[in-house]
């Protein structure tokens, strides 16, 4: 069953990798202008935590109704081996998984910021706060995602 959780996860993967560059430009653009400072890049990172920390309760909700639709289904298909009520099943196993890591990635990433470990000098807070952007926006980016594709999938 793990295995198949797996192979329908992938076609999601796959269909919200390809949209993970919304404001990666507005990033980019922050970074590598001659004006770009540690506190503008510092703003931009807090920014993305900002926004991804507003959509935890939701990714966490939704996580709990995937749970629970498909508990529902566990039981139905108990008496009934339907094979559409098993795709469902594998489909929100599937996205409780993908909304599972982007809560945990956001954790991990919370857990290690450390904003007093940049140093002293801009060339080192350009640089920290440069690599954390790298990893938050992703983050970020990732969450909007599979929430909007949970939208789509728990609608149904």
């Amino acid at each position: 069953m793990n295995v198949r959780m797996l192979i329908g996860a992938l076609p999601l993967t796959i269909v919200l990798s390809c949209g993970q560059s919304g404001q990666q430009e507005h990033h980019e653009e922050a970074a590598t202008g001659s004006k770009a400072t540690s506190d503008s890049i510092y703003n931009i990172v807090m920014e993305d935590h900002n926004v991804a920390m507003a959509k935890m309760g939701k990714l966490v909700k939704y996580q709990e109704l995937c749970a629970n639709a498909s508990d529902s289904i566990t039981s139905l298909l108990k008496k009934n081996r339907d094979p559409e009520l098993l795709v469902r099943k594998i489909e929100l196993d599937s996205l409780r998984i993908l909304l599972r890591g982007a809560e945990k990635s956001m954790n991990q990433w919370m857990e290690h910021f450390e904003p007093d470990s940049a140093g002293t000098t801009e060339e080192s807070k350009l640089k920290y706060y440069n690599a954390e952007m790298e990893k938050v926006g992703p983050i970020k980016d990732n969450i909007l995602s599979l929430l909007s594709h949970a939208d789509s999938i728990l609608n149904k």
